[in-house]
């Protein structure tokens, strides 16, 4: 077995080599190099990647230099290039803001290393409105804005809720996707902490402490 043969099967079978070795993300800070390789060396990233994989739900507050959107894009990029018929769901406040998770995710896709992953060994991308679509794996990555039944009826494999204590229907969406998520479905929870301004119990901080 030759050396990316390897590497593709460790690639495969954990994301931290996703990150480790693939995942390529943009610093819009550095008009020079923006292109820079995810920060997989800090320890800390090594430590959420292991509590995502290990469980279903996964919850963390974040801070803009902690990078945690793009390591909850890289991670679901490695599950839509990685398994067959899945849907895979990417939601922020409004439909502007869910489609910029989707070009980042693009992003990542396109700057995937051809000597780690020949881009003939790589399940081919197309693209329509609001989707990323893997045609030879039957997988689409959605992009979802908030708003009533946006998320009723779907049967997702994964969903991303980013900024998601800004949304403004945080408690009808968790409802919604519970019943997935007992049902085996991924839900990743990235947030920063958004200021109470009189709400005592926030949906996002009920989640957190299991109270939900």
């Amino acid at each position: 077995m030759d050396e990316i043969a390897r590497r593709l099967l460790a690639i495969k079978s954990h994301p931290k080599y996703f990150l480790k070795y693939a995942c390529f993300t943009k610093d819009g800070n550095d008009m020079n190099n923006p292109c820079k390789p995810f920060p997989f060396h800090l320890q800390y990233h090594q430590e959420i990647c292991d509590a995502w994989a290990e469980s279903n739900l996964f919850i963390i507050e974040k801070s803009r230099q902690m990078q945690m959107t793009w390591f909850a894009l890289g991670v679901h990029l490695w599950l839509a290039l990685t398994g067959p018929d899945r849907e895979i769901y990417l939601r922020r406040q409004t439909f502007d803001d869910a489609l910029k998770l989707l070009d980042d995710t693009r992003y990542i896709y396109d700057h995937i290393p051809e000597s780690i992953w020949p881009k003939s060994l790589l399940p081919e991308l197309k693209t329509k409105e609001g989707m990323l679509v893997f045609p030879d794996i039957n997988t689409t990555i959605f992009a979802v804005s908030e708003g009533k039944d946006k998320m009723r009826g779907r049967t997702p494999s994964a969903v991303l809720l980013d900024e998601f204590a800004f949304q403004t229907d945080d408690e009808m969406v968790w409802q919604t996707i519970r019943p997935s998520l007992q049902g085996g479905a991924r839900v990743t929870i990235v947030s920063t902490p958004k200021p109470l301004f009189g709400q005592e119990d926030p949906v996002f901080r009920r989640i957190i402490e299991d109270r939900m």
